[in-house]
């Protein structure tokens, strides 16, 4: 298991793991035959969670980098998020934040093309937000998040009670 360095603005506990694995698990729900590993490593570059799949004779990445931080994620971050995605020559790049984007932050990667989202826990689901397009529900078992470092698969917990918890408490949305 890899060890983090405090950031600032960012949680001191070991919270941003969770936040990690469960972008992870929200991808393998979503990302039907394709290859969703947690905590990957690209050339000597770390990529929270990475996405493979065959499309026809091309094979394709996504990255993906998660920012559990208390502020909303800087300018400086996307710029060293482009950097760091072309290293690995991903196809689409994106982030997920818990607090959201500053201004600077949408513009750069709205010029770059790197999609933003944020995951967000609810108490109680807006009614803004139910719509045609919401889907009421999402049932996830035996979930596994595989890392690049061998021996190193996490399991997410098989109770109901703490999968419909995650489920119903976590926002996962586009914000450019």
């Amino acid at each position: 298991m890899r060890k983090r360095p405090q950031a600032e603005g960012k949680q001191d506990n070991r919270k941003w793991e969770l936040f990690e694995r469960l972008v992870a698990a929200i991808h393998h729900a979503e990302s039907q035959g394709a290859r969703v590993v947690w905590n990957d490593k690209i050339n000597k570059d770390q990529f929270d969670v990475t996405v493979r799949f065959q499309y026809g004779l091309y094979e394709y990445l996504t990255v993906i980098e998660c920012k559990d931080h208390r502020r909303p994620v800087v300018k400086e971050k996307i710029d060293a998020f482009v950097t760091k995605s072309g290293r690995a020559k991903a196809n689409k790049a994106v982030m997920v934040s818990a607090n959201g984007y500053q201004e600077g932050s949408l513009e750069v990667a709205k010029d770059e093309k790197i999609e933003l989202y944020t995951l967000t826990q609810l108490n109680r689901i807006p009614e803004e937000i139910l719509s045609a397009r919401f889907t009421p529900g999402l049932h996830l078992r035996n979930i596994v998040i595989h890392s690049s470092e061998p021996k190193c698969s996490i399991e997410l917990p098989k109770e109901t009670n703490i999968l419909t918890y995650i489920v119903r408490n976590c926002l996962f949305q586009r914000d450019t």
